[in-house]
């Protein structure tokens, strides 16, 4: 599971919950009070974070890269999985 880890008044964690949403997926979200990492060491960087599996994700770079990754994975896993035929629009035929 994902779990979103970030302040309450954060822009960038609200375009990250934002993306979350569009892509269908589930996640939780984990409000913290103050702008450090959530396992409350001052060393780690600062909120908004990532989780997945142990493995976080912190810096909007890092932050922009994974969610555009997870983008493509979900959409080769959907285009594969998927039950239907898609239809090239401009030439009708099935692709």
């Amino acid at each position: 599971m994902i779990v979103l880890h970030r302040k309450e008044e954060d822009p960038l964690a609200d375009e990250i919950e934002q993306k979350l949403e569009n892509l269908v997926i589930s996640f939780r979200t984990e409000t913290h009070n103050g702008a450090e990492s959530h396992n409350g060491s001052g060393s780690d960087q600062a909120l908004p974070q990532l989780e997945e599996g142990g493995q976080v994700v912190s810096g909007e770079e890092n932050l922009n890269e994974y969610l555009d990754e997870l983008e493509q994975e979900l959409t080769l896993q959907r285009s594969i999985s998927g039950d239907a035929c898609y239809l090239d629009p401009e030439t009708g035929k099935p692709c």
